[in-house]
This record gives C-alpha cells, sequence and structure tokens, in this order.
C-alpha cells in the first residue's frame, strides 16, 4: 500500500507541474532571428522583471519620425552576471542597441535570444551583450 501510494502522489505531482513547461512562450512569432537592427534612442521605461527585462525606447526614425520601441533583454540574473544591473541606465539615458527586429514592422524588439551581436551601448562607451548567453564583450 505505500509505495503505491507513493506512486499515485508523485503522479500527481508530475501532473500538477505541466502548465508550467508552457508558461515561457518563443518570440519567434513577431521577431526576425535572420536579421538585427539598430535602435538608437533614450530610455523611457524599465521593467526589471522576470522573466526578462525590458527597456522602452523613444528613438527617431530616418525621416525624422518618433517612435518607441519595446525591447526584451536577458533575464535579471543573467544581466547581472555580466556586471549590468539597473543602477547603470536611468530614464532618458540615450542607448544605441544592435537587436534582433520585427518581423511585421511594429516596433518590437528583442536582445534575448542567444546569439551573437545583440548590445547595449551606455552613453560612456560601455557595451554588454544583452542576450542570455551573459558575456560582457570587450
Amino acid at each position: 500500500m505505500g509505495f503505491r501510494l507513493v506512486v499515485i502522489v508523485m503522479v500527481l505531482i508530475l501532473l500538477a507541474s505541466i502548465p508550467s513547461l508552457f508558461a515561457h512562450h518563443s518570440s519567434a512569432a513577431y521577431i526576425d532571428y535572420t536579421r538585427t537592427i539598430t535602435i538608437t534612442g533614450v530610455i523611457t521605461r524599465i521593467e526589471w522583471n522576470n522573466p526578462h527585462v525590458r527597456f522602452y525606447i523613444t528613438a527617431r526614425d530616418r525621416d525624422g519620425n518618433i517612435f518607441s520601441w519595446t525591447v526584451g533583454l536577458a533575464a535579471p540574473n543573467g544581466l547581472a552576471k555580466i556586471g549590468f544591473d539597473k543602477r547603470l541606465v536611468n530614464l532618458s539615458d540615450p542607448v544605441t542597441m544592435e537587436l534582433w527586429g520585427p518581423k511585421d514592422g511594429k516596433k518590437i524588439a528583442n536582445g534575448s535570444f542567444p546569439a551573437e551581436g545583440q548590445t547595449l551601448t551606455l552613453m560612456d562607451s560601455r557595451k554588454f551583450d544583452v542576450s542570455d548567453k551573459w558575456l560582457q564583450l570587450k
């Protein structure tokens, strides 16, 4: 009887954990992971939360039109591992970012996908890899 109860409890625990497997969704539906874009602008809002940090950046396009971008970065603990934390940026700080761009023209970009080239450059020229690779660039 004891072994059967243990098996039943373990099966119930396993079944209860299945929904969490689907909690983290892919951004592949709206991000083009075949090309990078450059955004230069000022930070207007910062969300320093799990599962990913988000910056909201106001930038101008080539024609001078102003746009607001939503940018996804790595997780807070991943950024902390490379020495980047929320004390390094403030609202209205100018930044330049190399990111994966949108598929459909919306002003959404992503830097958290682990590949080369997703960087954040601060106004003092320090450059950080904002992907989930957790490596600071030289």
